[in-house]
C-alpha cells in the first residue's frame, strides 16, 4: 500500500472515530488537517502509520503524567530496595544519586500536575 494510501485509510477511520476535517491545509505539506482529541495535526506530516501511533500521540497531559509518574515509581522502589541493606561504602554505588534524580522528576511531575489542574479551573 502506498504512503497516500495509507494517510487516506488513517483519515477515514480519525473521522470515523469523531476527528474534525478542517478546512485549513497544513502550512508544511499543503495536506489535509484534522482535529482529534483536542489535538490539531497533519496525518502525514506527523509521520504515524497506523491509529494506535496516533491515539498514543494525542493523550490528554494528565495521562501522560500520571504514566510517566508510575514509571519513575516503580524505578524509585527498584533503587530503595537495592540500597537496603548496603554498606556506607556502598552509598557511593549511585543509587542515592538516582534516587534523588527520580525525587526531583517526581516533584516536577506533581508540580506540573498543579498547574494543568490550574487551567482547567
Amino acid at each position: 500500500m502506498s504512503s497516500e494510501q495509507e494517510t487516506r485509510k488513517l483519515l477515514v477511520e480519525l473521522l470515523r472515530r469523531g476527528a474534525t476535517l478542517l478546512r485549513e491545509p497544513c502550512p508544511r505539506c499543503g495536506g489535509l488537517m484534522v482535529r482529534y482529541k483536542g489535538v490539531t495535526f497533519c496525518p502525514r506530516c506527523w509521520g504515524t502509520k497506523s491509529i494506535e501511533e496516533i491515539e498514543e500521540r494525542v493523550k490528554p497531559p494528565e495521562e501522560l503524567l500520571e504514566e510517566t509518574r508510575r514509571v519513575v515509581m516503580e524505578n524509585l522502589k527498584v533503587h530503595v530496595t537495592e540500597l537496603k541493606g548496603r554498606s556506607a561504602s556502598s552509598l557511593e554505588s549511585g543509587y542515592l544519586g538516582l534516587i534523588r534524580e527520580e525525587l526531583e522528576v517526581l516533584k516536577l511531575l506533581y508540580d506540573l500536575r498543579e498547574r494543568i489542574g490550574a487551567k482547567g479551573s
